[in-house]
């Protein structure tokens, strides 16, 4: 859901997960075998949802991926991947997910998107990257007030993958240079190891992608740290970005 309270974060969760090499390598990592066995990651393809109106483009600012199903016998034709961000602790999760899936769904029926009398799957992920606890649960049918347990029967069934950030295994992002330091700086965000990070990111990310890639992952990461801690300051940004051949006055001068 798009928010004041999730900007700045937005914005970097947006541009590391809207690159497919990065959003494929999580999935390779963090989803189950039995669900992967299925996708056909190399198609992995980022989804146009200009379908929805101006009254839902206010709460719906995350990403639609759709993979090809691997097994021909099977009769959907893609799997679909809603990644939700959070920033904070957000008890509706599950109503925002299930409200934006049956928008899906109408959508790809009324454009006749359905290859079959079914529906394709559509899972749910949620990112989040705050710094409170999370204890919101990942099933639909808590957020109901029920008199018995007769009553689950008639309540969606709906559940979400979660992953927070703050607890990921470094070991699982180390292969891709853009999420091992999008998990780095989630951790450290207020740390004083933060002020390491900075110049390992900058030399990182210029010496792994091309330049003009690098440079703008360099701007994305800086801008979202300084509207989200206090940790650092100008002069550490200005020594990170000393280490570009170009000095990284550009960037200074943007932040």
């Amino acid at each position: 859901m798009s928010t004041q309270k999730n900007a700045p974060h937005e914005g970097l969760f947006q541009k590391v997960f809207k690159d497919k090499d990065n959003t494929k390598h999580f999935l390779k990592e963090h989803l189950s075998q039995e669900v992967l066995k299925y996708m056909d990651l190399d198609t992995l393809s980022l989804e146009n949802v200009s379908y929805l109106d101006d009254q839902f483009k206010k709460y719906f600012s995350d990403l639609v991926f759709t993979v090809n199903i691997g097994d021909q016998a099977f009769p959907a034709a893609k799997i679909y991947l809603l990644f939700e961000h959070k920033s904070y602790p957000d008890e509706l999760v599950s109503l925002q997910i299930l409200r934006y899936m049956a928008l899906q769904w109408k959508d790809m029926l009324d454009q006749a998107r359905i290859p079959s009398k079914k529906l394709p799957p559509i899972i749910p992920i949620v990112i989040y990257q705050g710094q409170e606890t999370w204890q919101v649960s990942s099933s639909f049918q808590d957020m109901v007030d029920m008199p018995s347990e007769e009553f689950k029967k008639f309540i969606p069934d709906l559940s979400f993958a979660f992953f927070n950030i703050r607890d990921m295994d470094d070991r699982t992002v180390q292969e891709n240079v853009i999420l091992k330091f999008y998990v780095a700086i989630i951790k450290s965000l207020n740390s004083p190891e933060l002020r390491d990070i900075l110049p390992r990111l900058v030399q990182g990310l210029y010496e792994s992608l091309e330049r003009r890639t690098a440079l703008e992952y360099i701007e994305i990461f800086f801008k979202y740290l300084v509207k989200s801690t206090e940790v650092v300051g100008e002069e550490d940004y200005a020594q990170a970005l000393r280490m570009l051949p170009e000095g990284g006055d550009k960037i200074m001068n943007t932040l």
